[in-house]
């Protein structure tokens, strides 16, 4: 039997709550299906993965911000990933769209090679936010969408060929340079596949020259024996429109939001999986503290895993207060799991952003900086992975 998300989700809030081009994620082997949690056809693995393996993203709901239709117009950017078992197809996307009184018109997209073949966004479909910033497609039940306080993210989970987990950073009018990478980045990504190896990796890069190299200050995996090698050089290329590529002309492909505090890419893995990315500026001037969580979230996530284990994705929204304390307001998973989770969790932040919880050592989130240099503050996001 496998295990629901939701119980994935309790165990780590009960209690508490080459990178992409050199090192691969953990664990093995084929992911287990999707929606219908019926068993897939995934292939044999060496060694067994341990749990399913979750990447989950929190945006502030609370913040004071107040939505309205005309939020959803302009041309957005999206990066997304689909986790389930063949026949379902796990592979990654992007692509860019301009969304106009809720209508999605498709400028480009790109897929994974033996991944989806269409866009995963509903062309011609009617978009709806609500005052909350909610985002709903009426013709697709499966949509559920949230868009953040300062209207340029858009974060969304459905299902079609298998469970998504899709992000939407609206195109502003900055003109990058290679300086805009110069810094530490937090990195997390999640990889999704049939019966390619998957799991997640995360570390910290730091960009420290003016061609956009960067080194990892530290790197982990969901596969322990992963490693990486910083005795060779790894280069990003940032265009003036924002598009960050592989300088040495791999499969990364991410865009950088307006605000230059966020990167989103997808990568193929190196033993065939599909891997999603968000990276996230940081700034060890600016002190996070647990005054920081005390805000009402909404979340999306997405599992990938083997059989035993339950893939696909999740989304809610919960209450954290000033001592920690996580109060759960309402849960939904791909495979039909509705019952709000009574949590009573204590989670703590360190003064740089990053989330634990010693009882589970595979927990790892971090909370973005937001605003311009040299005026970071606290941001409005959440980026965790964990078994």
């Amino acid at each position: 039997m496998r295990k629901p998300i939701y119980n994935l989700i309790l165990s780590i809030f009960v209690a508490s709550i080459s990178f992409v081009f050199i090192a691969c994620g953990g664990g093995g082997g084929g992911g287990s299906s999707g929606g219908s949690r019926s068993k897939g056809g995934g292939g044999n693995t060496n060694p067994p993965p341990p749990d399913s393996y979750i990447f989950m993203i929190m945006q502030k709901a609370d913040s004071g911000a107040s939505f309205t239709q005309p939020d959803l117009d302009g041309t957005w950017n999206y990066h997304g990933l689909v986790s389930g078992d063949a026949p379902q197809k796990p592979g990654w996307s992007y692509g860019q769209v301009v969304i106009s009184n809720g209508v999605i018109t498709q400028v480009t997209h790109f897929y994974s090679t033996g991944g989806i073949q269409y866009s995963p966004l509903a062309l011609n479909s009617n978009l709806t936010v609500d005052s909350e910033g909610i985002v709903y497609d009426p013709a697709d039940t499966s949509f559920h969408g949230a868009m953040n306080s300062a209207h340029d993210l858009i974060v969304i989970n459905k299902t079609d060929t298998g469970s998504h987990l899709l992000v939407l950073q609206k195109v502003g009018a900055s003109n990058f340079t290679p300086n805009d990478l110069l810094g530490r980045w937090n990195n997390h990504c999640i990889i999704s596949g049939d019966t390619q190896w998957l799991g997640w990796e995360r570390g910290v890069l730091d960009f420290y020259d003016a061609n956009s190299t960067f080194a990892f200050a530290s790197y982990s995996s969901s596969d322990p024996s992963r490693t990486i090698n910083n005795a060779i050089a790894i280069r990003f290329d940032l265009l003036a429109d924002g598009t960050v590529l592989d300088h040495s002309g791999g499969s990364f492909q991410g865009s950088m939001s307006s605000d230059k505090n966020l990167m989103v890419g997808t990568i193929d893995d190196r033993f065939g999986g599909f891997k999603l990315c968000v990276i996230q500026r940081t700034n060890y001037l600016v002190n996070f503290s647990l005054n920081d969580l005390a805000y009402k979230w909404n979340y999306h996530g997405i599992s990938t895993g083997d059989d035993p284990y339950w893939t696909g994705w999740f989304n809610g929204q919960l209450t954290v207060d000033t001592n920690g304390i996580i109060t759960q307001i309402s849960y939904d998973d791909s495979g039909g799991s509705t019952a709000p989770l009574a949590l009573n969790s204590d989670i703590g932040i360190s003064s740089r952003g990053i989330l634990t919880y010693q009882p589970n050592s595979s927990f790892h989130g971090s909370m973005s900086v937001s605003g311009a240099d040299p005026l970071y503050i606290q941001g409005d996001l959440i980026i965790a992975t964990m078994n």
